[in-house]
């Protein structure tokens, strides 16, 4: 593993050539090339150990990661930020959790309404089956209405089969699972 060893002001800075600068300083080669006033060809061929920069480049370039480095033991350098952002992730999960909610009371509306039709289906086919076995063989009205009622509580039972009833229930399941991941983020930010 090749390494340049730059000094200054009696501190010593390691650059790993495996680490590419754009990772290290997290902006494009070309923008760090700018700033360190070389080229970005120099960098690359900087960063594969092939060539090196010039002797400003290379300072400034050490003083910008002992800078970073420096930040990054300081706890305090991003405090704000970072209290920013728990802020807004606590927003956006009471968001979702509101969401998830609803979805549920949606969800449970949907399934109440569900059960009602397929349980009207079959105390109608019940009634469908009642009118078969008592019915006037002379009274077509009879006859058509048994037909009628029969075939809308079928057809009402193929749009609320047990298919559905399931799919409902699986998903009230994973939003109240989701329901519960939501709660316990919410717990760990506040």
């Amino acid at each position: 593993m090749a390494k340049k060893t730059v000094k200054k002001n009696y501190h010593k800075i390691d650059l790993d050539m495996k680490l590419h600068l754009n990772e290290l300083l997290g902006i494009p080669l070309t923008d760090i090339a700018i700033l360190l006033k070389t080229t970005r060809t120099q960098l690359s061929m900087f960063e594969l150990g092939q060539r090196d920069i010039p002797t400003k480049s290379k300072i400034l370039l050490a003083d910008i990661l002992q800078f970073i480095q420096q930040e990054k033991d300081n706890p305090d350098s991003n405090a704000a930020i970072l209290k920013e952002e728990t802020a807004q992730t606590q927003s956006a999960l009471e968001t979702m959790l509101k969401k998830n909610k609803y979805q549920q009371f949606l969800l449970d509306k949907k399934y109440d309404v569900a059960k009602k039709k397929r349980n009207k289906a079959f105390t109608a086919l019940q009634l469908a089956n009642y009118l078969e076995k008592n019915k006037d063989k002379d009274d077509p009205l009879i006859h058509m209405m048994y037909r009628n009622i029969r075939n809308m509580a079928l057809s009402s039972l193929k749009k609320t089969n047990q298919a559905l009833i399931t799919e409902l229930q699986i998903k009230k399941e994973v939003l109240q699972a989701e329901e519960k991941i939501l709660l316990e983020q919410v717990k760990k930010g506040k």
